[in-house]
């Protein structure tokens, strides 16, 4: 995959307004006056998340959902939302570095009611991770946000890339038009295969861009030689 070299924030600007009104939790719009919010990702990224999560949602089982890098809070209450929108049993995990923002985070869950339904893990995402997502859990949307380096992200979605089960839970990413998680995203398609990707360039701030990634082949790097083996004995 080739990366892209630049990017141009104008036209996120120019014709996705940045329109908190329009936000799908009406509660969290009076947040957004709060001048620590307002730099947020907002309308429409919000709503794409939130409906992508969503139609993610299973009835037959408890959902399992995951955030890396809580930040303010924002996306995890949107995410939790769906939750409570739909009556559905579920749970999202959020994993924040930083104690001061984590501390953020959770009051603002509280002031939203949704703390029965958010659990802020404080520490390092990479280790945290493996200890409360166990191989065993099936993920239902795993939204990667924390280190926006490129071996990091990488590393934040390959940890549950066998939770995520195929054709059914989803990835989501923030930031992805260019830069390091761009080069993240191609290291992905490049080892997992590039079905089951959309990208949305317009959405998002600096850089612009989100992704969404719902495995359906498998979750290890593809071996063309066994493909084409495969594909020769049926």
């Amino acid at each position: 995959m080739t990366q892209r070299n630049s990017y141009d924030i104008r036209t996120d600007r120019a014709f996705l307004p940045r329109e908190p009104k329009m936000i799908p939790l009406p509660q969290l719009y009076a947040k957004m006056k709060d001048r620590s919010h307002h730099w947020s990702t907002c309308y429409p990224a919000w709503n794409l998340q939130y409906y992508c999560c969503l139609g993610s949602l299973k009835h037959d089982r408890p959902n399992v959902l995951v955030e890396t890098g809580t930040n303010h809070g924002c996306s995890a209450a949107l995410l939790a939302q769906t939750l409570v929108e739909t009556k559905l049993e579920g749970h999202l995990h959020t994993f924040e570095l930083d104690q001061v923002r984590a501390n953020r985070a959770k009051k603002l869950f509280v002031e939203l009611g949704l703390q029965d339904r958010i659990t802020v893990y404080v520490g390092d995402c990479h280790e945290l991770v493996p200890q409360v997502i166990t191989p065993e859990t099936p993920v239902d949307f795993a939204f990667i946000d924390a280190n926006h380096a490129t071996a990091a992200c990488v590393a934040e979605a390959e940890m549950l890339v066998s939770n995520v089960k195929l054709g059914e839970g989803k990835f989501y990413f923030d930031n992805t038009w260019c830069g390091p998680v761009d080069a993240a995203l191609c290291q992905l398609k490049e080892k997992y295969g590039t079905s089951g990707w959309v990208d949305f360039p317009n959405v998002s701030r600096v850089p612009n861009g989100q992704a969404i990634w719902q495995p359906w082949q498998r979750t290890q790097p593809i071996d063309w030689h066994d493909s084409k083996k495969e594909r020769a004995s049926e």
